[in-house]
């Protein structure tokens, strides 16, 4: 998850300039099974929409851990939050926030929603009760074979 995360983070360095980031990986998550590709642009379309949508100086933190057999992301920042309503429809295709800044397309979450099915996960919106919005996606795991031993 460390090299997932870190390659998301590579595709916004310029986006991300303003927001310190904060990751929070337990030190015994273990590697695990599922499509890194899909899963590293999910984290570019969160971390994203955290660094357009909040103003700058604004922390980002990106979590994971093992529960119940799947991996739980989550996108948490600081900023205002999501405005009340249903968050579901924040993942139907065309929706933007209000005041959101030209040229988006409104697909970002869409996607974020199609990623996340198309490899048997979830994905949920909310607003954390000390302010800000927190995305979490949750993701079946296999995990990986044991790696062979090295003889001599």
């Amino acid at each position: 998850m460390r090299d997932v995360i870190a390659g998301a983070r590579q595709n916004l360095v310029r986006a991300l300039a303003t927001h310190p980031v904060t990751v929070d990986l337990p030190a015994d998550l273990p590697p695990v099974k599922l499509d890194a590709i899909l899963t590293e642009q999910i984290l570019v379309n969160l971390l994203g929409n955290a660094a357009m949508h909040t103003p700058a100086g604004t922390p980002v933190t990106v979590r994971a851990r093992l529960t119940g057999g799947k991996l739980v992301l989550e996108v948490a920042d600081q900023g205002p939050g999501l405005p009340p309503g249903d968050a579901a429809r924040w993942f139907e295709k065309f929706q933007r926030g209000p005041g959101a800044v030209a040229g988006g397309t409104g697909l970002g979450l869409s996607l974020v929603k199609g990623f996340a099915e198309a490899q048997g996960g979830a994905v949920a919106a909310g607003n954390q009760p000390g302010g800000g919005a927190i995305f979490t996606v949750r993701l079946p795991t296999a995990p990986l074979p044991p790696m062979p031993e090295e003889t001599e």
